[in-house]
């Protein structure tokens, strides 16, 4: 039994609410990043070769993942289907220093990109089923993480 929702979910919504955390109110999203950005610094150290390879797992993952969710829900991309958030937060990392202030740029980046949907971002989210869940928080994760290496440059 979910705690939050008080629903008996299936797998595939536990997976797509990274354990229930979709559930939780307000901005589910932002909890949802959260998290990604916790377990990220603690299994990447490093933000280079690895990284990626995670962050293209990850998708490879989430979208069947999200694809049933949405199917179960009968929402298009449902507010608590934080898992393509776990995906786009990855994304955001990739070839970053393991350091807290270029990760928490990544995150609010991020997140400004995934609620805004500026250049092409919410072209991204009309794609159809799981792809179309995790391709736009895919898309704003790799601007969040050009965004962040252009302020590390500048800044450096």
């Amino acid at each position: 039994m979910d705690p939050v929702s008080g629903t008996n979910p299936s797998p595939a919504e536990r997976l797509a609410t990274l354990g229930g955390v979709g559930r939780l109110k307000p901005a589910p999203g932002t909890w949802g990043t959260a998290l990604a950005a916790g377990v990220l610094w603690l299994l990447l150290p490093e933000g280079g070769l690895i990284a990626a390879m995670v962050a293209l797992l990850l998708f490879v993952v989430a979208v069947p993942i999200c694809a049933v969710a949405e199917h179960e829900s009968r929402e298009r991309d449902p507010g608590w289907i934080v898992l393509d958030e776990a995906v786009g937060m990855a994304v955001a990392v990739v070839a970053l220093p393991h350091s807290p202030a270029p990760w928490l740029v990544a995150f609010l980046a991020f997140r400004a990109f995934d609620i805004a949907k500026p250049l092409g971002i919410d072209r991204a989210q009309g794609l159809p089923g799981g792809l179309g869940v995790v391709a736009d928080d895919a898309l704003a994760g790799l601007y969040a993480n050009l965004l962040t290496h252009v302020l590390l440059i500048i800044f450096n």
